[in-house]
């Protein structure tokens, strides 16, 4: 017999399971959501669909890049307009953004007429932040995989340049920004080495605290015209490998000209192909009438700073940045190699130019170096202040352009530095006892130049060396030394780098050449302030030295740093500084004749090195032998080395230090 349910508890669970299928349709639909293709009806977005369309069929097949989004793409046509002229205009690109879309709104239109007829070279993609509120992050990542895939399959010549989802909210804590991350994390897997490139670059838009701040984003989610600027900066690497360099309008500060009105100026010109065709070239000044006043006020300073470089003077009076163009290509660095550019341009096109078309002057002349000096590292400094103060219209200009210019950098073979504050009082008031017309340096502000640009010159160019030889006494006072090797055992050393042996023999340290690299014993302690002294003697003459303020790298094992030089060749530079495995030498002993003599090859010769703070000194038997001031390295290791080579052995002694405190 059939057990027949109360009428009661039949309309409960009917009611129960009426919910229940509700609910599990409510959960597909919204998982399917992000997936699904689907329009929207607001009147607008139709219009705004239309016209995309008509935008593509106008283009008549000529649309070579898509770039496809929400509102946040939309924005290239308000905010991002100047950038989009700039940058996307001239690669004949196509805005398929829609305010307020989501990842199902754009499959419905990649499907209903937005890819019609074309076939582009890049697509760029950055959509799902307005399925946030809605969907999961990996419901987010499953709507971009499917517009990837469509694309893939509609446009199957055309690379596709995914976005991770921008960062939006105060800082990470936001809920919608998490649900975002997570996203990107997987969308990142989306991309194939081929035809797919994944590339997040939200921090862009973030401070080191990875917060979003108002002046970036002031709803905190879409971008202000410097923040589309960021946009463009940052992916133009990845879209250039597509579609090639983005190729400047040809305004006057980047059109190659030359001044042929100007009395003088071809003859100037002529002059400077002259001496660089003559070589010894180690160094480039280049600018306009205040690098040119090297030659007049600032000739005391170039004499002390940058005549010991072979530094030649690159600047004519009244240059703007199109004049040095022209004149990089028709013979100011022909045949040469410098090891530094130091470029300081643009205070003249002020006047005429944007601080936007200044700055692509400049970068137009760094790039220009870069391809025609390729060995060349180059130094940008900032355009100097004029006027008065800030409110001085020229020195605004200017000091926009810099913003832009510093973006130059990039940490490896350009840097920027901005040294215009040197100039000014701590109101910011360029006075006349600084520069007499608000615009050219007096001979002590050549000074102040040399000064602020010294310590990025030297790293590159080494460390000033200086005419007068060294003449302090040698300290001869020898109390307070306490003994680094006690003639019988090597504790406290140990060996690194190549295969030459070291050995204890009749109370001294014996290292003789073996194979392989440089070899060092090195202190096992490391000492900064100190006088040490050592007796050193050669049963084999062989390139030696001592190492001092030392370090390992960790990746080799190559020891690095100061080296006191232990010279037996004809060169006879014993007691010089090098700059071992870095820079090469800092000091030698070219103008040091008394130096060059102190080593004796057949005796014992004392050496003794100074180094407090940035000093350091040495003496062979009293003799003064350099003068080093270097910012490299406060302290480090001290080390025995032998060169490599088919011969040498050497031997130390009444190995002695004296470490010096901070108030000595």
């Amino acid at each position: 017999m059939k057990r027949i349910l109360p009428l009661k508890r039949f309309l409960c669970l009917t009611l129960i399971l009426s919910v229940s299928a509700c609910f599990i349709a409510t959960t597909v639909s919204a998982a399917d959501s992000a997936v699904k293709p689907v329009p929207r009806n607001d009147k607008w977005w139709k219009d705004r669909q239309a016209l995309l369309n008509k935008r593509v069929a106008d283009a008549q097949g000529h649309v070579d890049m898509l770039l496809i989004g929400d509102s946040i793409t939309h924005g290239w046509e308000g905010n991002g307009k100047k950038v989009w002229d700039e940058y996307y205009a001239p690669r004949n690109a196509v805005n398929l953004g829609i305010g307020g879309d989501r990842t199902q709104h754009v499959l419905w239109r990649l499907d209903n007429g937005n890819l019609e007829g074309i076939s582009p070279k890049l697509a760029m993609i950055m959509i799902g932040t307005n399925n946030s509120g809605s969907n999961t992050s990996e419901e987010i990542a499953a709507g971009v995989k499917a517009i990837v895939e469509k694309l893939r399959k509609k446009l199957p010549k055309t690379k596709i340049l995914v976005l991770g989802i921008f960062p939006r909210g105060t800082d990470d804590s936001d809920h919608l920004r998490q649900v975002n991350m997570k996203a990107n994390e997987i969308i990142a897997k989306l991309a194939d080495s081929d035809m797919v490139t994944y590339l997040d670059i939200g921090d862009k838009f973030l401070t080191k605290d990875r917060v979003l701040t108002k002046e970036v984003m002031p709803d905190l989610l879409h971008l202000t015209p410097d923040s589309y600027k960021i946009w463009a900066e940052a992916v133009e690497p990845e879209v250039a490998k597509v579609m090639g360099p983005l190729q400047k309008k040809q305004h006057s500060a980047v059109k190659p000209v030359p001044r042929k009105e100007k009395k003088g100026w071809m003859d100037r010109h002529e002059s400077m192909n002259k001496r660089v065709a003559q070589g010894n070239v180690d160094m480039l000044l280049i600018g306009d009438s205040i690098t040119h006043g090297w030659e007049g006020g600032g000739k005391k300073v170039w004499d002390e700073y940058y005549a010991p470089r072979n530094a030649v003077n690159l600047g004519i009076g009244g240059d703007r940045t199109q004049h040095v163009i022209w004149r990089l290509d028709n013979g100011n660095i022909e045949g040469i190699s410098p090891k530094l550019a130091m470029l300081m341009i643009g205070t003249n096109n002020s006047r005429d130019n944007t601080p936007e078309e200044i700055a692509d002057g400049v970068q137009t002349i760094v790039e220009k170096l870069r391809k025609k000096l390729p060995k060349t590292k180059v130094l940008i400094l900032g355009i100097f202040p004029r006027g008065t103060d800030d409110s001085d219209a020229r020195r605004q200009v200017n000091m926009k352009a810099n913003k832009i210019i510093a973006k130059l950098a990039d940490s490896d073979m350009v840097r920027y530095l901005d040294i215009g504050d040197k100039f000014l009082t701590k109101d910011r008031v360029l006075t006349k006892k600084v520069m007499p017309d608000l615009l050219h340096l007096t001979p002590d502000s050549y000074k102040i130049w040399a000064e602020a640009v010294e310590p990025a010159v030297a790293e590159v160019m080494g460390p000033l060396k200086k005419k007068v030889v060294p003449t302090e006494k040698c300290p001869a006072d020898d109390t307070g030394f306490v003994p680094l090797f006690d003639g019988k055992a090597l504790d406290g050393w140990r060996k690194a780098g190549g295969g030459a042996t070291y050995s204890v023999d009749d109370g001294c340290i014996v290292g003789k050449v073996g194979p392989g690299s440089n070899t060092f014993l090195c202190t096992e302690k490391d000492y900064g302030d100190f006088i040490l002294k050592v007796d050193v003697k050669f049963d084999v003459p062989g390139n030696s030295g001592i190492q001092i303020r030392s370090h390992e790298r960790k990746k080799d094992g190559r020891v690095f740093g100061y080296q006191c030089e232990i010279d037996p060749s004809k060169r006879a530079w014993s007691g010089g500084i090098y700059d071992e495995a870095r820079r090469g030498w800092l000091y030698n002993l070219e103008h040091n004749e008394k130096g060059r003599k102190a080593l004796k090859l057949n005796d014992w010769n004392q050496f003794v090195i100074k180094c407090q703070g940035p000093s350091i000194k040495t003496w062979i038997n009293g003799v003064p032998c350099a003068d080093l001031t270097d910012n490299m390295d406060a302290d480090g290791f001290i080390a025995l080395q032998v060169h490599s080579g088919k011969q040498g052995q050497i031997r130390w002694k009444n190995i002695r230090i004296k470490e010096l405190g901070k108030d000595k």
